[in-house]
């Protein structure tokens, strides 16, 4: 109920579809490896997946990415209809349009155009997407010129006409690129180093946030700025707050070898393996 609140009121699918790749995560990836042998502390515990295992993982993957692609569609008719039974969703259009018309995986095509437009008709941004961040907590009534989502500003320079609320996603690339120009493609190299420390992280909180961050990462790179960045700062401060209740009592920290024998000695395996499960 509360997943269907949230969509009517903001539009946002990332939150279903955030969660439920949450569960797939913990219940295939790290719950079958939070337990190792102790003769073997340094090796990953291998996976045994069922054929029924299997096929519900491709049946829900498949789920999630046609109802993402008809959850857009349903999105942009539902910002416009007068009412809900005005709404149509062709399942064959919905996937033509996130490959043509600018949708999940479309979005290639505005990454061109801003490089046409950038810098010959509009300056470079500066970091204004980066140090904006800083700003959000502030209320515009507060602050009437406070700077624009990036997205808002592209959508603009895209497409003139387009009402004052429209965004415009060009991705983690084409925003770096509105930023610093050609050089801002480096930033990559921060945010892939980011993410690399916390996949090979051993810490329990990193678990857990890898588990809910997949959508968020898939959504600042393929679309907005501003907030999968919020998402993910609050879902890193809520897993390490979630693995410090799941550790408390613990002398020992969940470093990769300590957690193994932790683990083994307190009996948590099946404490957490229940919260998984």
């Amino acid at each position: 109920g509360l997943e269907v609140f949230m969509f009517l009121m903001f539009r946002t699918r990332t939150f279903p579809v955030m969660h439920a790749i949450g569960l797939l995560v913990g219940w295939f990836v790290i719950a079958p490896q939070l337990v190792l042998e102790e003769r073997t502390p340094k090796r990953r515990a291998p996976m045994r997946l069922t054929a029924v295992h299997k096929i519900s993982i491709v049946t829900l993957v498949a789920t999630l990415i046609i109802g993402m692609f008809a959850l857009r569609v349903f999105r942009g008719q539902f910002e416009t209809a007068a009412s809900v039974s005005e709404i149509e969703i062709d399942l064959a259009e919905s996937v033509r349009f996130a490959f043509e018309g600018g949708g999940e995986l479309g979005y290639s095509k505005f990454v061109f155009k801003i490089l046409e437009l950038v810098p010959e008709e509009h300056g470079h941004m500066h970091g204004q997407s980066y140090y904006r961040l800083l700003f959000v907590p502030i209320p515009r009534s507060v602050w009437p010129e406070k700077p624009l989502n990036s997205q808002r500003i592209v959508a603009q320079w895209i497409d003139p006409d387009a009402v004052s609320i429209q965004t415009t996603p060009v991705g983690i690339i084409g925003d770096l690129y509105v930023n610093f120009g050609s050089w801002g493609i480096l930033g990559m190299l921060v945010f892939g180093y980011a993410f690399g420390r916390q996949d090979r992280s051993p810490q329990i909180a990193s678990a857990i946030f890898l588990g809910v961050s997949f959508s968020m990462v898939f959504h600042l790179t393929r679309g907005a700025f501003t907030n999968p960045l919020l998402e993910m700062g609050v879902s890193f401060l809520v897993a390490r707050s979630v693995a410090q209740y799941l550790s408390r009592g613990t002398s020992a920290p969940y470093d990769q070898e300590s957690a193994i024998h932790t683990v083994q000695q307190n009996k948590m395996a099946p404490t957490i393996h229940s919260i998984i499960e």
